[in-house]
């Protein structure tokens, strides 16, 4: 397993078994694990927000989420990231672990009875799996700290989960999993997921396979909801744009340009 920085956050690079591997062992531990999923929007905001960039950092597994942080890795490391497992593909591992271990899933977000249908999808799959939704309620942010009625706290602690994947968005979700790990003390592992939940429950489909394999995830996102294109703006040009500045203060501009395009025609003929 490799590790590498990106604009300051550490990724680990995990094979699908090394993966499966940990999250069993972290199911079967005594302490929490925290996993988090940067993609590139998350790792401009970290930029911008110390407090955001701390919980990137600290946390047990960082699972590079879009491809635009593979072709980064490519372009600032000479041994770059080669594998990536998303925000969705990292909620189905987990949901058959905890299938065949007994574990109790708990999802966290979503709009309005997204996060019950995904446990119902979730639950179509595996059907041993113990898993529900809650919806959180009025999520408030207050000095770096989210905030929760009191009366989800206790829906949440009733059903003794051994997971807890919360999708709130980025940034949020990840203070939602610092403002409350103690709380939830029993908890064996958190993840943020982003919008696998409304995946999962076909609010929205997931970009056909060829799109996510060529990069073109962002494409698809803008096509289903408009109003994120500011967003993609930020992951899709930003973001490439500080890799390149990087890459040149590193005076390895021109080496990084060769291996990020032999990054995209390896990714396009693998889809071929």
């Amino acid at each position: 397993m490799n590790e590498n920085s990106i604009l300051g956050i550490a990724f680990d690079d995990y094979s699908q078994k090394e993966l499966q591997h940990r999250l069993t062992m972290c199911l079967d531990g005594t302490r929490q694990c925290i996993i988090v999923t940067p993609n590139p929007e998350m790792l401009m905001a970290s930029q911008k927000d110390a407090v955001f960039a701390s919980i990137l950092r600290q946390a047990d597994i960082r699972s590079p989420d879009a491809i635009g942080v593979m072709y980064a890795s490519a372009a600032l490391h000479d041994a770059p990231i080669t594998h990536r497992h998303s925000g969705i593909e990292l909620l189905w591992m987990l949901a058959e672990l905890c299938a065949k271990n007994g574990k109790r899933v708990l999802l966290v977000g979503g709009r309005t009875g997204v996060a019950e249908h995904a446990a119902i999808k979730l639950r179509a799959k595996y059907p041993m799996l113990d898993v529900r939704g809650v919806n959180p309620g009025i999520v408030r942010i207050k000095v770096d700290q989210v905030v929760i009625e009191q009366a989800v706290i206790d829906e949440i602690h009733q059903a003794q989960p051994d997971v807890i994947a919360v999708a709130l968005g980025h940034k949020k979700q990840e203070l939602f999993i610092e403002s409350y790990k103690s709380t939830f003390a029993a908890v064996q592992i958190f993840i943020g997921v982003g919008g696998a939940i409304d995946m999962i429950s076909e609010q929205f489909r997931r970009a056909p396979f060829w799109m996510r394999r060529a990069g073109l995830e962002w494409l698809w996102r803008v096509w289903l909801e408009p109003r994120r294109l500011p967003r993609i703006m930020t992951a899709s040009i930003l973001f490439p744009l500080r890799i390149a500045h990087e890459a040149y203060k590193q005076k390895r501009f021109f080496r990084a340009c060769r291996a990020v395009f032999g990054r995209v025609k390896e990714t396009l003929l693998k889809r071929s």
